[in-house]
């Protein structure tokens, strides 16, 4: 029997992060599972591991089911439970075969340490760390050259730095059999500390209770969202999606009560420009990622929460002249007091949104950029479209959209005309790129 470590927890994210994190040293097979039957079963049928890393919730289900059979194993191994519970420690002591504990969420560096003391092995040092397809969507790895394996040592690649891994790419590398895409192992290291950082921002919402008052905002009731809803064609799913990705960033920047308090004057007036931009932006976002094949919750919660933070630094007054604002501050001959400090609201939005314990990755670079043109002639870094990220690009294009829409009187005729504008501006790199499949999926009469 080979070497192996046996993985097991009903999360998903945190599978991969911990099977990329042992990829990246362990040169023996990782098995990762997320039931107590699973466990059970590998452990038949491949004998000893080197190491359980368990879940706690599998170790007492079952009134401690795992616990019996690895008692009648009669073989010892390490088993390390994992939980974020404050009682775990004291949950433990009553499961003999535990013989230690790591906190979620989990941290990359004391993983490794604890799984560097009990392995028997040296530790590797692989070129390419491989990084499961699945993970890879849920994931967003597109700060990452992806590459494909052909060999023990020979290796292609197959998606460049901040190209977009779609759907459709996964679907059809695993229809041939294909399950993992591989990173530089100079990269992974950033990968995961990333990674680290999404898990510890991304704690559980399900139960988490907003009461109105925190963030005075209910996008999902504004008439112009249902009106644009069923004149785009939306489907029901992508209307479920992105509402619960609005609920999702509500619930996490209600948690700092500084921003919270910020919003809630900002949005305090559901029917002012201010506030109805914000709610276009936020389903927007969300409709365009679906169109795009992101379908998983964490990279429209980006985008939501850059769409409710990106113009929290700016007095809402501008928005009576907002268009002619935005010229003024993309010429940047216009040294004026009050340009100067227009042109600079995404860098102190930003810098606000950065003051968010939990800030999910990405989000202040979107905010930072948003006014970003791809010729260049944006504002506050005049950045071209190779040097905006793909998630911004995004926003970007949504907030184009919103421009176009207006105050929504003629409706499918806005969307037409920035079909038809967007069909030659939009003629590079990822602009180009997100347009083309974008404008297939938005329907009007």
């Amino acid at each position: 029997m080979d070497r192996y470590i046996l993985l097991a927890d009903p999360n998903q994210e945190i599978l991969g992060l911990e099977a990329t994190t042992l990829r990246y040293f362990y040169d023996g097979s990782i098995i990762t599972v997320s039931s107590n039957q699973e466990i059970i079963n590998t452990l038949k049928s491949r004998g000893k591991p080197e190491l359980l890393l368990v879940d706690l919730d599998l170790v007492t289900h079952e009134n401690g089911a795992l616990q019996v059979f690895l008692e009648e194993m009669k073989v010892f191994f390490p088993v390390i439970a994992s939980s974020n519970s404050s009682e775990a420690h004291t949950i433990i002591k009553n499961f003999t075969t535990v013989s230690g504990l790591l906190e979620k969420p989990v941290s990359v560096d004391a993983f490794t340490d604890l799984v560097k003391g009990l392995i028997t092995g040296p530790a590797s040092s692989p070129s390419h760390v491989a990084i499961g397809i699945k993970t890879i969507l849920d994931m967003e790895c597109t700060n990452f050259d992806l590459y494909l394996k052909l060999s023990s040592s020979n290796y292609v690649k197959f998606i460049s730095k901040n190209d977009v891994f779609s759907t459709l790419d996964a679907e059809k590398l695993m229809a041939k059999g294909v399950e993992d895409l591989h990173v530089l192992a100079s990269d992974a290291y950033d990968l995961l500390r990333g990674w680290e950082k999404k898990l510890q921002s991304s704690g559980p919402v399900e139960n988490s209770k907003v009461e109105p008052k925190q963030v005075v905002i209910a996008i999902e009731a504004l008439e112009s969202i249902e009106r644009i809803s069923k004149s785009m064609n939306w489907s029901q799913e992508i209307v479920t999606s992105a509402q619960k990705a609005v609920n999702t960033a509500i619930v996490m920047l209600s948690k700092d009560t500084q921003l919270a308090g910020i919003l809630r004057l900002k949005l305090a007036n559901r029917s002012s420009d201010f506030s109805r931009h914000v709610g276009l932006m936020c389903f927007l976002n969300c409709a365009f990622s679906s169109y795009l094949g992101w379908t998983h919750e964490a990279g429209q919660v980006k985008l939501v929460m850059a769409a409710l933070l990106h113009d929290v630094a700016l007095d809402e007054s501008y928005y009576k002249n907002i268009y002619t604002w935005n010229a003024r501050a993309s010429n940047f001959k216009d040294k004026s007091p009050e340009t100067v400090k227009y042109r600079l609201h995404p860098l102190h939005a930003s810098k606000l949104a950065c003051k968010l314990e939990l800030l999910p990755p990405d989000v202040d670079q979107i905010i930072l950029q948003h006014h970003e043109r791809k010729d260049g002639s944006g504002f506050p870094r005049s950045l071209t479209y190779s040097q905006i990220s793909h998630l911004t690009t995004v926003f970007i294009m949504v907030e184009d959209l919103v421009d176009f829409i207006g105050d929504g009187q003629h409706l499918e005729t806005s969307v037409k005309d920035y079909l038809t504008w967007g069909q030659s501006f939009y003629d590079q790199g990822n602009f180009k790129k997100f347009f083309d499949k974008i404008k297939i999926k938005i329907e009007v009469p």
